[in-house]
């Protein structure tokens, strides 16, 4: 799924994420992956050849954040779900 479980290095055309406490790590993966905040990353993107999302306004971003148990309980079943579409 993308989640690293270690510490390493990427290319500078990644952006690592570490959650704070109160964010569950394979919540704000799949929340990141939505549709809606691709869309509004590339709003503002810079570039033609090879775009980019403007990291100022990209954090300026705001998220739905429910509580830990909501994050872990949403976060479980799309995880659940996408091992049946894998099986499939």
């Amino acid at each position: 799924m993308g989640t690293p479980e270690f510490e390493g290095r990427c290319s500078t055309e990644l952006l690592p994420l570490l959650p704070k406490d109160g964010c569950e790590l394979y919540y704000l993966a799949w929340l990141l992956r939505r549709a809606e905040t691709v869309e509004e990353a590339m709003r503002h993107k810079t570039g033609t050849r090879m775009p980019r999302a403007d990291m100022g306004e990209l954090f300026k971003m705001l998220v739905p954040l429910p509580p830990i148990e909501e994050q872990h309980r949403i976060a479980t079943k799309i995880q659940e779900l996408m091992q049946e579409v894998e099986r499939a």
